[in-house]
């Protein structure tokens, strides 16, 4: 898993976007990052696809996971700013 703080993030990068590059840039699949989550994988799919907004446990599991704050992934700060 590699630092979040490599990742160049831009500001005006959708927050959901934000989470999809975390994830890519960490190795995790959407199936694995659900599978630590403990949560169906249709849910990530459907929160990355912006078809779904993300409930406050789901922010608090990902963020814990990625290792990045909340704010990171679904506030739309800079990773590198962290």
């Amino acid at each position: 898993m590699g630092h979040v703080s490599q990742l160049p993030l831009r500001r005006e990068v959708r927050d959901i976007e934000a989470l999809r590059q975390i994830r890519e840039h960490q190795g995790f699949t959407q199936a694995e990052l659900a599978r630590r989550m403990g949560i169906d994988p249709s849910i990530l799919r459907h929160v990355e696809a912006g078809r779904r907004e993300p409930y406050p446990k789901f922010m608090k599991m990902a963020s814990a996971i990625l290792g990045v704050q909340e704010r990171v992934l679904f506030g739309g700060e800079d990773a590198a700013d962290n």
